[in-house]
């Protein structure tokens, strides 16, 4: 007997939200309403508590025999429930519910082909658009229907052209497509009685009919048994060996005395399978078994269109996700901790879809041909399943041998996928679909990929289609430079790369995520930038990408110049702000012409503004969340972005590493000596030690601002200092990354709009002068100067008037070098940071065990130093002054739950933060 705690006293409010609460939580045990406590009793009635217990069981799909305790079966029957059930689908344009498919066909007798043809004519009488159906009952639909996108368009403007349905005439389908397949591994039942089959059957279908029933003509069926509506139950009988009987199973409770004769297709005619699957007098049955693995290919005309929600629908989703070839149906179970029933009839409908096949079949095949069972009809049809399924059969778990099997994880985002799509290559199509939808592709798949990508280049592509093209070009860097890396050299890895989707394992559980990276990955890269950034709840081990989901908001970008001393002058204004003005720092007397704004959320992309319009839309901003202020543009100077990769510079040699790491671990370090308080004795130490003398000037130099060490070096030379500097401060010797700094340079030979309003104003004061002069001269016409004039008209000696040209002309002259953000992880927007970045990799080993676990420590560090830097800024923290103004409201938003708000407004100056008051 289950017991559910009830809370006394009156708490208002608080009471009905729990009770709201524990009320769901009894609904989706299951419990009865006898089972509920006194007080919940109080809250619902008998008669609605049952009425919403039958609605979730119908939402969830649940068995009729899991309402087996329940009152309602006291009024609802078996044949009631699954009416009720295929009602719900049809109204809500939910897939024929497969796993139900024999007690659907035992009681309410409805087809799936039936099934989707009735949903599109309630579709097309509402006038419903197509992109109404969900994604996997459009695929089910095209299957079996034909009809896709343009097919309902057209069928749509046909219907609203001669108003069929208000006539009984229809121009849907009458019977499935011709292009509908049977797979050579599924069992195929009867489903028609023997009235139909003399009917409508020809003499090779009747035949095989009459065969897998175990008779030898239809004629000696039971009377009996031909007029039984569920004929092609009562005639279940022992089958004959020869045609590959899978095994039997009930068929209802009704007919429980009775089983399913079920035959393997391809011990049938081809043909005439097909046709009788069409006609709908046989129907497939997919067995999905414990130890089965199985393979998805690239998606093949899968539909687009939405996503509804439900519970089984973000089972499918969460499977294609976690599933790999190496990975059995009862491993995938424990992993999503999911009932191992609803995985496999999760997994059965991939296979019914044509989305994925068992990788046994290749060995059942294999033993039918064997024992001379396979019709020869199939024999052009069954060498696929033996090219790509090698090694079929019983697999035993690598993790049983003991041998390592982890892989690479690549994430990428939908961003990725979606310029794969838009740029115009047509091969990469299903690849982009599979994608963005699957959410996963495995290294058995991505040779064909790269095969693919080979001759795609961006060079001679211009605007966005270049990006799209770089895109490309640097996904397939990374492949063929992560996979099977001849510098590799973790425990339990292949070397083997599998691509995942960064949005498709954040819709995981978060102790499901951490389960499937754990189980099948050796370590994970993340593109970079990542609009997805993976959710977890600290610094995940060898993982090279953001090291926590904080990274991706302004807060890190804050923190880098913070720990640097050097950035972007940067204006964090707190929420609740109204400013009357540009403050003076971003105003155009500062030199500003336009303006950055971030909004306060993870991986927001800046908006661009101008200084004339920027006021009102950051005081709209900023009625919601805080925001972030950087000059973007400032009059007589231009940028130019620069992306440099790390780990920088050379690979340290075996023994520069042992002496870093004897340093690091070494004894005591040395404390320094007291300086000495007579100048002279000061002297005289250092003439007597000049190695210290050079130390210490270097300490001092250090400890001077960075703006002043930079002063007087070139360009490279800055460069190098800054990536340096970031090495040092971030701990980057074993992590992957890039870092954006902005190269300042004055412009020349500029003009401005005043400047050019007055060439514009004499130019045409001239022209026409120009003019007057000459009407004078008509007036008075001197021959020699006329003829003169005319021409140098002719000779187009006369300029016309055009508008000036304002030409931006950037000198080699360095203001300085400013670094803008740091980034983690693999870039995919520039090839060539891209092959950069790898072949640091490569360089430095980096894929060792011994060099992932020291990017683990220092990414640990990192985060923690991160993390108390947030701490002191963010409301409820430790503020930096104490101010009266400061923001007392919860530190987030109705747009935003993961970043915390700033307590005060800030200014960073370029090299210290400081708070800031409104002006």
């Amino acid at each position: 007997v289950s017991v559910l705690y009830w809370g006394g006293g009156g708490g208002g409010a608080m009471d009905q939200l729990n009770a709201s609460e524990m009320l769901n939580e009894s609904i989706a045990r299951g419990l009865p309403y006898a089972e509920l406590p006194p007080q919940m009793k109080r809250v619902v009635t008998h008669r609605d508590y049952e009425a919403r217990l039958l609605n979730h069981s119908l939402v969830n799909q649940w068995p009729y025999e899991r309402c087996a305790t329940w009152d309602v079966r006291k009024v609802l029957s078996e044949k009631d429930y699954y009416i009720k059930m295929m009602q719900m689908c049809r109204e809500r344009y939910l897939m024929y519910p497969y796993k139900f498919d024999l007690q659907i066909l035992n009681h309410v007798k409805v087809m799936p082909f039936t099934h989707y043809r009735t949903i599109l004519s309630d579709m097309i009488r509402a006038e419903k658009s197509y992109d109404a159906l969900p994604n996997f009952t459009a695929v089910d639909c095209l299957r079996l229907t034909g009809i896709g996108r343009n097919q309902y368009i057209n069928l749509m403007n046909k219907v609203r052209a001669k108003k069929m349905f208000k006539s009984k005439t229809t121009s849907l389908p009458p019977a499935m497509t011709r292009d509908v397949v049977v797979e050579p591994w599924w069992n195929m039942i009867i489903t028609a009685s023997s009235e139909k089959i003399y009917k409508e059957c020809n003499t090779d279908e009747i035949e095989l009919l009459t065969a897998m029933r175990g008779y030898d003509d239809l004629s000696t069926v039971p009377s009996e048994a031909a007029s039984n509506q569920s004929a092609f139950a009562k005639f279940a009988s022992s089958a004959a060996s020869q045609f590959g009987v899978a095994h039997r199973r009930p068929l209802g409770k009704e007919v429980d005395e009775n089983t399913v004769v079920e035959c393997i297709a391809c011990t049938l005619n081809r043909a005439a399978v097909h046709s009788l699957y069409r006609k709908g007098f046989l129907y497939p049955t997919i067995h999905i078994d414990d130890d089965d693995t199985i393979v998805v290919p690239p998606l093949h005309n899968f539909v687009m269109n939405r996503t509804l929600g439900d519970p089984f629908e973000k089972l499918l989703y969460d499977i294609l996700v976690s599933i790999d070839e190496r990975t059995t149906v009862r491993q995938l179970s424990k992993v999503l901790e999911k009932d191992i029933e609803d995985v496999r009839n999760a997994v059965a409908i991939y296979c019914r879809l044509g989305m994925a096949y068992k990788k046994q079949c290749s060995g059942l095949i294999k033993s039918l041909i064997d024992d001379g069972r396979l019709d020869h009809s199939w024999t052009g049809h069954i060498e696929k399943y033996f090219d790509n399924a090698n090694g079929a059969g019983t697999q035993v778990s690598k993790e049983e041998e003991g041998v390592g099997w982890k892989r690479i994880a690549f994430l990428f985002d939908s961003e990725l996928t979606a310029y794969l799509m838009m740029g115009n290559l047509g091969v990469m199509k299903e690849h982009a679909v599979t994608l963005f939808e699957a959410g996963k592709m495995t290294d058995e798949m991505l040779n064909l990929l790269v095969e693919q990508l080979a001759p795609v280049t961006s060079e001679g592509k211009e605007g966005e289609v270049k990006k799209y093209f770089d895109h490309a070009v640097a996904l397939r860097e990374v492949l063929t430079g992560l996979r099977h890396n001849p510098t590799l050299n973790i425990e339990g890895c292949d070397g083997k790369l599998d691509l995942v989707k960064s949005e498709s394992l954040n819709s995981l559980d978060p102790q499901t995520k951490m389960r499937v990276l754990d189980k099948n990955y050796a370590c994970v890269f993340s593109m970079s930038p990542l609009s997805c950034p993976l959710s977890t709840k600290g610094c995940m081990r060898n993982y090279f990408g953001d090291p926590i989901t904080l990274v991706a908001s302004p807060w890190f970008r804050l923190f880098t110049a913070c720990e640097m001393g050097i950035g972007m002058e940067m204006l964090i204004l707190r929420r609740g702000v109204h400013l009357r003005a540009l403050p003076s720092c971003l105003s155009r007397e500062a030199g500003v012409m336009s303006i950055e704004m971030y909004t306060w959320t993870l991986d927001a992309h800046p908006v661009v503004l101008h200084t004339s319009s920027a006021l009102l839309r950051i005081n709209e901003e900023l009625q919601w969340q805080p925001v972030m202020l950087i000059p973007h543009e400032r009059k007589g100077r231009g940028f130019e972005v620069l992306s440099l990769p790390f780990p920088h510079g050379e690979a340290p040699s075996e023994e520069e590493e042992e002496e870093r790491e004897e340093g690091s671990e070494g004894g005591e370090e040395e404390k320094p000596e007291e300086e000495h308080s007579d100048p002279a004795l000061s002297d005289l130490a250092n003439f007597l030690n000049p190695e210290k003398a050079e130390k210490k000037e270097e300490v001092a130099a250090a400890q001077q601002p960075v703006r002043e060490q930079m002063r007087g070096l070139g360009l490279e030379e800055m460069k190098d200092f800054l990536m340096r500097r970031f090495t040092e401060q971030f701990g980057l010797q074993c992590s992957v990354g890039h870092v954006k700094m902005l190269v300042e340079r004055r412009k020349v030979n500029t003009t401005g709009v005043k400047e050019r309003k007055a060439e514009l104003y004499r130019v045409r004061n001239a022209e026409f002068h120009s003019i007057k002069e000459r009407f004078k001269r008509k007036q008075h016409p001197n021959p020699f100067i006329h003829e003169e004039e005319e021409k140098l008209e002719r000779e187009g000696a006369v300029p016309a008037v055009q508008v000036p040209q304002s030409p931006v002309v950037v000198s080699d002259d360095v203001v300085g070098v400013v670094p803008q953000v740091l980034c983690f992880g693999m870039p995919v927007f520039n090839p060539k940071l891209t092959s950069d970045v790898l072949a640091q990799i490569n360089s430095f080993h980096l894929l060792t065990q011994e060099k992932m676990n020291r990017h683990t420590i220092n990414m640990q560090k990192l985060t923690m130093r991160f993390i108390n830097f947030v701490d002191t800024l963010i409301i409820g923290g430790r503020p930096l002054i104490q101010d009266t103004s400061i923001d007392k409201s919860p530190f987030c938003s109705k747009r935003q739950t993961s970043v915390p708000f700033p307590a005060q407004s800030l200014y960073f100056d370029g090299s210290s933060l400081r708070p800031w008051k409104i002006e």
